[in-house]
């Protein structure tokens, strides 16, 4: 998925709830233009925690945002989530949201909102594939290991 839609989909969400990303950084706890800058285009990426931030904040379903635009039929999406043809896996795509950013916690990593989407395609398309759409916990160890994050 494209950084471009995330920034999109937060800034119509920010625009229907009449909010400033001020207003959102300082409440979530974000630094300062975190924000603004990913909204405004200023950066091609941002930390996925911001993304998360922002998201918990104005209350957007992370399966929304993160769903490639090509499932929602509202953009064209080139991303490669698309295992054998088949419907997008809330529960396991969350699934493999959530064990990256438990992961990148406990090890104090940083990541690029790029990079982390790359990250959970990778961890969703093993687990679809080859564990039979169940998330295997083991399995981001060893793909954060082989690729030296």
């Amino acid at each position: 998925m494209d950084s471009n839609v995330v920034r999109m989909r937060l800034a119509e969400a920010i625009d229907n709830k009449e909010l400033s990303c001020a207003k959102i950084e300082k409440e979530a706890g974000l630094p300062r233009s975190s924000l603004r800058n990913f909204i405004a285009g200023r950066v091609k990426e941002t930390k996925i925690e911001v993304i998360l931030a922002a998201a918990h904040y104005l209350e957007l379903d992370l399966n929304a945002l993160f769903t490639s635009a090509e499932q929602t039929g509202k953009h064209h999406s080139t991303s490669k989530v698309n295992v054998e043809e088949g419907s997008l896996d809330t529960k396991l795509f969350l699934e493999c949201v959530k064990s990256l950013m438990k992961y990148v916690s406990e090890k104090n990593i940083t990541l690029t909102l790029t990079t982390s989407l790359k990250i959970v395609e990778d961890l969703y398309e093993y687990a679809a594939k080859y564990t039979n759409k169940e998330f295997d916990p083991s399995f981001i160890d060893w793909y954060m290991n082989s690729n030296k994050f």
